[in-house]
């Protein structure tokens, strides 16, 4: 099963998907770490609420850079370890518990 990386270049390879558009994810991310970091810093109520809206709406496209970017992609073994991991969850919270070990009051105790 390829690697998420190895998937990548073979995208970019065939032309599916470009460098470039790549690194405008990066630019993206990069700029959503700027405006939490500048937004650290103020104080006042409005400018924060000015850069929320500013991060959201980069967040917005970020996420449709990402989805454009994973419709594209092939089940690749970072993604079937993910689903593993999530399956082996799922079993751990659905195991019957045993409570023998617990003691029961009895008629003396009542």
């Amino acid at each position: 099963m390829p690697t998420h990386e190895e998937t990548l270049e073979r995208l970019i390879e065939e032309g599916e998907w470009s460098q470039k558009e790549e690194s405008r994810i990066t630019e993206q991310e990069s700029f959503i770490e700027q405006l939490k970091n500048n937004k650290k810093v103020l104080h006042l109520k409005r400018e924060i609420e000015r850069v929320n809206d500013d991060i959201d709406a980069a967040l917005v496209k970020l996420n449709d850079l990402k989805n454009s970017r994973a419709a594209l992609f092939s089940r690749t073994s970072e993604a079937y370890a993910e689903e593993r991991v999530n399956d082996f969850y799922i079993l751990k919270c659905l195991y019957a518990v045993s409570y023998t070990h617990l003691t029961l009051p009895t008629s003396d105790l009542v």
